[in-house]
């Protein structure tokens, strides 16, 4: 860690500035509080360790059952020389997360809140109170799902929802949000894999010609005799090197974890558990097509077609 904590929240609440905000630049100011943060704390990836809120100076974290009666997550506030957050332990373990890095946003705007955010809403009161609960959440978004490490998670090829969820430790409704504010899109409309989206609209859609279905129904039927006479071993060595029109021979790391549908860490565990062969040519590792196939046959139930 680059700084002292007893300076982190007084760096942070120096990034406010002196003047009122709209929407736009509350949610700027937000994220960039929020990556300053993942900074001090050296945070380099997901997910992210939100309990080190609890380890700064004047900080306090309760878990309760009940908020006083209310149907809250959350709350925080100043009480008996230190800052306090309450959180309702009828929340699920990723709603706990994400409630206490909301409720250390409002514990940084404090002081400034009433000034900073004075022009927001309609006039309102309670309109202004919903802009303020939605920077928070912005903020939290940001500090547990940084705009980096989602583009980097869907540049190694995790374009599920659920698995973006589960690596980032938070909800499937936080995720689907944050990727909407950011303008990404990791599923086509009709369900196929690949990428659609603005920050990657150059990079190409990595993916099979032929699915793993059909490498299933290749395996199943090799073993039949060739309409040329060609023996059973002819024919299962031709069709898992690439004999099939479509098929490529090698597979890059990214392109074995779409045929397999797998992630990359669980295509080198079976990598390494000498489940599924690979090569190495020059300082890329890429896996031939006949290992794949030969790990389908594998896996697949004796007897299945």
């Amino acid at each position: 860690m680059s700084h002292h904590k007893p300076n982190i929240i007084k760096e942070l609440r120096s990034m406010l500035p002196g003047r009122p905000l709209d929407m736009a630049g509350a949610r700027a100011v937000a994220e960039a509080q929020a990556l300053r943060l993942l900074q001090l704390f050296d945070i380099r990836g997901p997910a992210v360790d939100v309990g080190l809120l609890t380890t700064l100076p004047r900080i306090s974290v309760e878990v309760g059952p009940d908020l006083q009666g209310r149907y809250l997550s959350g709350e925080s506030g100043w009480d008996r020389g230190r800052w306090l957050i309450r959180i309702s332990r009828k929340d699920s373990l990723t709603r706990r997360r994400f409630t206490l890095a909301h409720e250390f946003k409002h514990i940084l705007d404090g002081p400034a809140e009433k000034h900073v955010y004075g022009k927001l809403g309609v006039g309102d009161e309670d309109d202004r109170g919903r802009c303020i609960e939605e920077i928070a959440d912005y903020f939290a978004a940001s500090f547990l799902m940084p705009r980096t490490f989602l583009c980097h998670a869907i540049r190694q090829d995790i374009r599920d929802v659920h698995r973006l969820a589960a690596i980032f430790e938070v909800s499937l409704v936080a995720m689907n949000r944050r990727l909407r504010d950011l303008g990404l899109r990791i599923e086509r409309p009709d369900g196929s894999p690949g990428s659609v989206h603005r920050w990657f609209r150059a990079m190409p859609i990595r993916r099979l010609a032929k699915p793993v279905a059909y490498l299933r129904h290749t395996r199943a039927n090799v073993r039949t005799a060739s309409p040329h006479g060609g023996d059973d071993q002819a024919a299962s060595s031709g069709g898992a090197q690439g004999g099939h029109e479509g098929l490529p021979v090698l597979l890059t790391v990214p392109e074995a974890c779409t045929a397999l549908r797998v992630s990359k860490w669980m295509l080198y565990r079976l990598m390494g558990s000498g489940q599924l062969g690979s090569i190495k040519v020059g300082r890329r590792r890429l896996i031939p097509m006949a290992a794949i196939a030969a790990l389908v046959d594998q896996l697949l139930p004796e007897g299945a077609a």
